[in-house]
């Protein structure tokens, strides 16, 4: 099973309004350009293991930036593929022979129990989201609040760099399949309270699966994430970091119990 797959939806390379738009932390487009191209790599090259890009929608602007793309990062990957964006029809699709394989959306089938759905466009349901298949998809920049076992693949959600398969696996793990044939419930997102003799301890729950915990002390949340230490000033930048969107998905106030 090759588990060495790796997904980036919306890089917009040489598209100077999304450093406005994203709050991206350029100022000029021909360094963000520079910056996300040598960031389009896999962790660690090996010629024997079979690396695979799936690039999900947006890729660049114009012919010329695709072309300059592909011969640069090319020599990293096994396979680069693209699924087609919304600003796409004028460089990527018309250069999608550059690609291994080009598509409006997919099905891809991992193994038997890793099934993804591939979208530039989040979906509310998808093929076999009753069946634990996982959506990954683009577009909404990290603006959406999480859906079963979706996941928003914007580049800028994982410090400017593809996301991994293992960390995708891991970010869906315990979440529940969306039944087509079940009512749809809103996610359910709590904030439990303990005092602690340091300051309030968080413990943030989805769908009643604990996520992450956070320690909130002299008005600043302390939370723990992949090994690293972060100091945080909402509890909404938590559920941020721990759901992998932006502050602004959530609303003024999560429930607390």
């Amino acid at each position: 099973m090759n588990l060495n797959h790796y997904f980036a939806a919306d890089p917009h390379i040489g598209h100077r309004k999304v450093l406005i738009y994203d709050g991206r932390p350029w100022d000029d487009i021909e360094t963000h350009d520079r910056d996300i191209k040598a960031n389009l790599r896999p962790e660690s090259y090996d010629k024997n293991r079979a690396n695979e890009l799936w690039l999900l929608g947006d890729v660049a602007g114009s012919k010329r930036q695709i072309e300059e793309l592909m011969a640069e990062i090319r020599p990293h990957w096994h396979k680069i593929h693209l699924i087609r964006g919304n600003h796409d029809d004028k460089a990527a699709w018309k250069m999608r022979h550059l690609f291994d394989s080009a598509n409006e959306a997919l099905y891809l089938r991992i193994s038997e129990e890793i099934q993804l759905y591939l979208s530039h466009y989040s979906h509310r349901v998808w093929r076999k989201s009753n069946h634990n298949a996982i959506h990954l998809h683009g577009h909404s920049h990290g603006n959406l609040s999480p859906w079963g076992r979706s996941v928003d693949t914007y580049i800028g959600l994982n410090n400017w760099k593809p996301f991994p398969l293992p960390k995708i696996l891991k970010m869906v793990e315990g979440q529940p399949s969306i039944d087509h044939h079940q009512p749809m419930l809103p996610e359910r997102l709590h904030t439990r309270i303990t005092t602690t003799p340091t300051g309030e301890l968080l413990t943030f729950q989805r769908n009643w699966i604990p996520v992450g915990q956070a320690v909130l002390s002299n008005g600043k949340y302390f939370l723990e994430h992949e090994g690293t230490a972060l100091q945080l000033n909402s509890e909404n930048e938590c559920w941020a970091i721990l759901l992998g969107c932006k502050p602004q998905a959530f609303e003024k106030q999560t429930p607390r119990k």
